[in-house]
């Protein structure tokens, strides 16, 4: 455990290389926490990002809010507050994650709101850092979903990243979100997602891409769903937990992760996007459809 290191720290103080920083939310896979992408999230922050990680409400042991409510998580999605009740008029998609997709969702925008209050709070060491005509959003597994439609619902958002899931809700049964998107999939979940070269393979994922202006499709070999989270690398994970080259992984997702945001919140040209790169070969790499 010693060996396990990280690189954050409580109340660091705020670098002035910049005048303002552009902003990133983000939403972790069902079951799982900012915490457990840690890896990621602190290569990003480091890179000159403010970075909020949402915990949603309900969906851990238990949620402190501000005026000192204490609610618990809830094992079932009918104990949500919201969820439907019989008789049911839903697509059975919605019945199973309705709720707790107009949550998470709810609670992304949230974040954004309360990141405005913060950025306007005279006693925020962080007033008037935030840049919200930099605002991006990326997900994973099912917070990919949610980071698709607060991209399509929220117009402070610029450009979403997509890691390696599907699509649910509304941005399912209309997928356009006309900005700068990225996906970034296991070679695992062929079956499942678009595969690059490959645009009907999902019908839905390769109608959200075809709305991206631009958008991309990056495939890495020889990876697991798990493979955006820190869980492959800790010792006590299930060996199916673990790709073969997981800090290789983490090292191409960062590159790409990095050059995607750079390039569209930032306007930091990058050979990435181009196309395939001698320095990935593990990387399948398609510019799904150009600027238009």
């Amino acid at each position: 455990m010693n060996t396990i290191q990280a690189h954050s720290y409580t109340d660091a103080p705020v670098v002035s290389a910049e005048q303002k920083y552009p902003v990133l939310v983000f939403a972790p896979g069902y079951g799982a926490f900012p915490m457990d992408y840690t890896s990621l999230i602190e290569d990003v922050a480091s890179h000159g990002y403010i970075v909020a990680g949402i915990v949603p409400t309900y969906f851990s042991l238990y949620t402190v809010f501000s005026d000192g409510r204490v609610v618990g998580q809830h094992q079932n999605w009918r104990d949500i507050p919201g969820a439907p009740r019989p008789p049911f008029s839903v697509s059975s998609e919605d019945l199973e994650w309705g709720p707790t997709y107009r949550l998470w969702t709810g609670d992304m925008r949230f974040t954004l709101n309360q990141l405005e209050k913060l950025n306007a709070d005279a006693k925020s060491p962080l007033k008037g850092r935030f840049d919200f005509d930099r605002v991006g959003v990326f997900g994973h597994s099912f917070g990919l979903s949610v980071a698709a439609q607060l991209a399509k619902d929220d117009a402070r958002v610029r450009a979403a990243i997509l890691l390696d899931g599907n699509l649910m809700g509304d941005v399912a049964r209309n997928p356009n979100v006309p900005k700068p998107l990225l996906q970034i999939r296991s070679d695992s979940s062929k079956g499942t997602q678009l595969a690059p070269g490959e645009m009907g393979r999902n019908p839905v994922m390769s109608a959200l891409l075809r709305s991206g202006r631009p958008a991309y499709a990056v495939t890495i070999r020889e990876t697991t769903h798990s493979f955006a989270t820190d869980t492959g690398l800790m010792p006590w994970a299930m060996a199916s937990m673990r790709d073969p080259n997981r800090a290789r992984t983490h090292a191409v997702m960062r590159a790409y992760i990095k050059a995607f945001f750079d390039q569209h919140l930032l306007g930091k040209t990058s050979s990435l996007l181009n196309g395939p790169s001698p320095d990935y070969p593990e990387v399948t790499f398609e510019k799904a459809f150009e600027k238009q």
